[in-house]
């Protein structure tokens, strides 16, 4: 039975495709509305720092965040299939690739998943005031 791919994959492979010049790729997540374009430079930043070559994931608190960077042979292992590109797993399957940053902005691990989330960010004069500090 094929399974279909996911739309990680299938935005990888279009951004793999005939490109040698990939550094690396962030995979933002469209149901965080609380990050900012600094947050994201951020990121990116970190990203250079680590030479480019490291799995860049924000961490606030002890929680994992988004968006994540992979390298261009993360990226490239991801779009020909040939690893998982469910985030939590890559990660996990590989921890010694992966750099931690460090993060004081809840935005990073904020989404709007459910109404009530919907909600509260639509009742609020700030959006990014219920979760970020």
């Amino acid at each position: 039975m094929m399974l279909p791919m996911s739309s990680v994959v299938h935005g990888l492979r279009a951004l793999n495709n005939g490109t040698d010049y990939l550094e690396g790729a962030m995979i933002a997540l469209a149901d965080m509305p609380y990050l900012q374009i600094r947050d994201y430079h951020a990121i990116a930043r970190a990203f250079e720092q680590a030479g480019g070559d490291h799995i860049i994931v924000p961490q606030y608190l002890d929680q994992r965040g988004n968006p994540i960077i992979l390298p261009q042979n993360q990226v490239k292992a991801a779009a020909n299939g040939d690893i998982n590109t469910g985030c939590r797993k890559l990660i996990r399957d590989h921890l010694d690739r992966v750099r931690a940053v460090v993060v004081n902005n809840s935005a990073y691990v904020r989404d709007i998943d459910t109404a009530d989330d919907y909600g509260r960010a639509l009742r609020s004069a700030y959006p990014a005031a219920p979760c970020c500090g």
